[in-house]
């Protein structure tokens, strides 16, 4: 898995270059779900991702978050959120990242995650052999805001958190909380 690690670093380097060429550049916003939308910097991003990895890893799948794509239960596939944070970097915030990861037969066996504006990147090397570590973690984050009866049990989960938690921390974008809780900022992580 060093090759395909590699290959990540390389791949996220090139689409955090993205996020940082655009961000000081007013952004088309592009109707995604509900109360969501994705930007032309999250479609470039995604592009970079696929290009990089296809041209190190062509034997490997890619799924983007914006474009779909692979298979994930079947066989070595990238699986990447290109700009994790999006409603966050378009309006300045610095609370937003790229992550990739890689799954063989639907399973976590490594991951990327940058955020570019603060300065951190945490890595994962294979799980399954060796464990998420202080300089490594996989983590694929979903969204509560499209509404329902997701939203209600969301809703729900969270008054139960503030009555048991010291403090609680939702920052609206899951590639922060992530390497958070592997630097040991937040001790758990609800990703609903």
């Amino acid at each position: 898995m060093r090759l395909e690690l590699a290959a990540a670093h390389a791949a996220v380097d090139e689409a955090v270059e993205i996020l940082r060429a655009g961000r000081t550049r007013p952004h088309t916003r592009i109707d995604k779900a509900t109360r969501d939308f994705l930007t032309e910097v999250d479609l470039a991003s995604e592009a970079t991702l696929k290009r990089a990895l296809a041209a190190s890893t062509p034997q490997i799948g890619f799924y983007g978050e914006e474009g779909g794509g692979a298979s994930l239960e079947s066989g070595l596939v990238w699986v990447a959120d290109p700009l994790d944070g999006t409603i966050n970097y378009a309006t300045g915030s610095p609370l937003c990242g790229v992550m990739l990861g890689l799954l063989q037969d639907g399973v976590p066996v490594l991951g990327v995650i940058d955020l570019p504006f603060l300065g951190v990147r945490v890595d994962s090397g294979a799980v399954a052999d060796v464990g998420a570590f202080a300089d490594g973690i996989i983590g694929m984050g979903d969204a509560f805001h499209r509404g329902g009866a997701r939203l209600d049990a969301y809703l729900e989960l969270t008054a139960t958190v503030h009555r048991l938690a010291l403090r609680f921390r939702c920052v609206g974008a899951a590639s922060v909380l992530w390497t958070w809780l592997v630097s040991g900022q937040i001790q758990g992580l609800v990703l609903a």
